[in-house]
């Protein structure tokens, strides 16, 4: 499972890569490529794939897929991905965690948090999130 998991990933990685030629999407397809036979490079898989959520919308729209397939697994990098710098990145993590509902609700501490941020645009989304992984309503989070 975890080898189809990988070259999912790696497939997905290495399309972005021929269509786009982007920088980033040649880092990411190098840092899940790095030790194929690995567990730590399914992690690196999910990581480029986490990284690919700040990108265009094309490797957002690609991203969220391939972190919906692989489902709870996700969930812990997602998470990472909420403390990190990047907005665009946060908002990406919190849109597949939002996303996969009440399957990712071991994020739901770090999401609440993010519900008070003094960002209007992530703590809209972080509500939004909250509310889809506790089975809630999926608009108007206030």
């Amino acid at each position: 499972m975890m080898k189809r998991r990988l070259l999912v990933i790696l497939s997905l990685v290495g399309f972005l890569f021929l269509c786009t030629g982007c920088q980033a999407t040649s880092n990411a397809l190098r840092s899940a490529t790095s030790n194929p036979s690995s567990q730590p490079s399914m992690m690196g898989g999910v990581s480029a794939l986490i990284k690919m959520l700040g990108g265009d919308a094309d490797a957002k729209t690609k991203a969220k897929s391939q972190l919906l397939k692989m489902g709870a697994s996700a969930v812990p990098a997602l998470v990472k991905a909420l403390t990190g710098s990047d907005k665009a990145t946060k908002l990406g993590a919190l849109d597949v965690l939002g996303s996969m509902g009440p399957k990712a609700s071991s994020a739901k501490a770090e999401v609440g948090k993010l519900r008070s941020s003094s960002d209007s645009t992530i703590s809209t989304a972080a509500k939004a999130a909250w509310n889809r992984i506790s089975g809630g309503p999926t608009s108007n989070p206030s």
